[in-house]
């Protein structure tokens, strides 16, 4: 089983008219709001019989959201950096006034110019979720017990990172990954095993460290869809982590990781040529006469050149 190593999104796209199904199923589900249990129930059963395909199609549903939230975080990071040099220019400017006895005009200057983007950068702090979160669709989706809605979790993940929700999202990718062995289709890209990775690390957003046991479970599920940057992490975990039952996991791990990691290089390094033709073999043209003598032939020489 090789993976993915590319960022794309490795989820296919269903059929316009089942996302269009499911996406009247959510706005049912929605608009119920379990007012109407039989009906709420009854819409619940109807897209969990779709199993894979309406995961498919609700993370689809979600992916606009999704990529401007992602749009946003990245633009957050460039403006922090760009806030953080005016304060430093802002202080170096501070310094210099009040040695040379001036008024502190331009260090004031300099703070209201840092004001805006740093009164943003709080408010995508303290609230990085967008307000109008479909969290009917999010509980949908964790509610399909198959193996193949770890990408489209772990795909979700940074989205709901800061949310509520990410404590559910990170139980349900321990859950399916102990389903996932040497013959499951599941492919990951690096993108999703980074998000894998802070899962184990529980590093990020509100994690909490993991029990023992579902760091063992992502540990085992890691040999079959990991990538080098995986086998940084189980080294680590298998030459000095503290847990012993978590070592002796990563330590028997890490064997299967490593022969994964070269057969996926093997595969990447291996040239697409083509077999060298022996010295003895001519090169006679398709409109040569059979009866051509051998001598006035082309030889090969056996060389790449």
């Amino acid at each position: 089983m090789q993976n993915v190593e590319t960022n794309a999104p490795n989820i296919p796209v269903p059929p316009p008219e089942t996302v269009e199904r499911v996406r009247e199923i959510l706005e049912r589900l929605h608009s119920l709001k379990k007012s109407k249990v039989r009906e709420y129930i009854q819409a619940r059963i109807e897209l969990k019989s779709m199993g894979y395909e309406a995961g498919c199609a609700i993370y689809w549903l979600l992916e606009p959201s999704i990529s401007r939230h992602a749009k946003e975080q990245k633009r957050a990071e460039i403006l922090g950096i760009k806030t953080a040099w005016i304060l430093f220019g802002g202080c170096v400017v501070a310094l210099i006034e009040r040695r040379l006895g001036l008024p502190l005009r331009w260090t004031l200057y300099t703070l209201m110019v840092a004001e805006m983007p740093l009164a943003w950068l709080i408010s995508q702090h303290l609230f990085p979720f967008p307000p109008e979160i479909p969290y009917t669709a999010v509980t949908e989706i964790l509610s399909i017990e198959d193996p193949r809605m770890v990408p489209i979790l772990l795909e979700i993940y940074p989205w709901a990172e800061r949310s509520r929700k990410a404590e559910k999202i990170r139980e349900r990718v321990i859950f399916l990954l102990s389903f996932i062995t040497d013959e499951s289709t599941v492919l990951c890209t690096a993108k999703q095993l980074v998000s894998l990775h802070k899962i184990l690390l529980a590093t990020g957003g509100t994690s909490t460290r993991l029990l023992p046991y579902a760091q063992v479970t992502i540990l085992k599920a890691l040999r079959y869809i990991g990538n080098d940057l995986s086998l940084k992490e189980m080294r680590c975990f298998a030459d000095k982590y503290s847990d012993p039952m978590v070592k002796q996991c990563a330590q028997e791990c890490l064997p299967v990781l490593e022969a994964r990691v070269q057969r996926m290089g093997l595969d990447l390094l291996r040239a697409s040529e083509a077999p060298a033709l022996p010295n003895e073999e001519y090169l006679r043209p398709a409109t040569a006469s059979p009866t051509e003598p051998t001598e006035e032939l082309l030889r090969s020489t056996g060389r790449n050149e």
